[in-house]
């Protein structure tokens, strides 16, 4: 994964009452083979089960080891072309990985090992937790042809107005600093949009990204904003 492109937003290209710090930026995957071994090493690796106190770890194990079942097997029929479910657990820790190495996050295990998955739209497909203490909640979408910040930014924003985000409290609690769970409390937060791009022209789509009303909206609802594009 090579991060092609990253930029703190302007204020001047934000709404006049944004809050958010915005940042827009760009990933490519060449060889998807090799990110795909990548991702199932890193998806097996258990240690943070461990971390847990023993009251999580008995409640999150058994979730968790059954869906790395699940995922290992996705991760390993990939054949050199993304599927859509590769493809948004790609892009899921694509942008973990970004936030990681560009902004200093610690990046939470998917919240598909840890949440029962019990309908499509169970909530937040990841999070990260920012140098201040303060979650992000992620979005991934992945189509093979076009590009999806508009689903993205639907999603993230009709689960900013449901709630979904102080929902997860009762699970990051075990996976975070008390302190991160007043900010949120507080509405101390940022939100995260990652979607595939099937274009070389990353910059059109992002600056786009930035015109569509539900980011503008965004921009008002939580102190940081990302918004990834990721093409392979």
């Amino acid at each position: 994964m090579k991060v092609t492109f990253h930029e703190k937003v302007k204020p001047s290209d934000l709404p006049k009452d944004a809050i958010a710090n915005t940042y827009i930026s760009f990933m490519s995957i060449s060889d998807v083979n090799a990110c795909a071994k990548e991702l199932l090493l890193e998806i097996s690796d258990t240690s943070w089960i461990n971390a847990l106190s023993p009251v999580a770890k008995m409640s999150y194990e058994s979730t968790a080891k059954e869906t790395i079942h699940k995922l290992v097997e996705i991760f390993k029929s990939v054949d050199n072309q993304v599927t859509k479910d590769f493809g948004e657990f790609m892009i899921s820790m694509g942008s973990g990985h970004y936030l990681k190495d560009k902004h200093n996050h610690v990046v939470l295990p998917l919240s598909e090992l840890w949440k029962e998955k019990i309908s499509n739209n169970h909530g937040f497909d990841f999070h990260t937790l920012s140098p201040s203490l303060k979650f992000s909640f992620g979005e991934a979408k992945y189509v093979s042809t076009g590009n999806s910040y508009t689903t993205a930014a639907e999603q993230v924003h009709r689960f900013s107005k449901e709630g979904k985000d102080k929902r997860d409290a009762v699970h990051l609690l075990h996976f975070a600093d008390p302190i991160a769970i007043t900010n949120l409390n507080q509405d101390r937060k940022g939100y995260i949009l990652a979607f595939s791009i099937n274009s070389n022209d990353y910059e059109k789509i992002l600056k786009n990204a930035l015109n569509n009303v539900d980011v503008k909206s965004l921009t008002k609802r939580c102190d940081e904003l990302y918004i990834i594009g990721v093409k392979a």
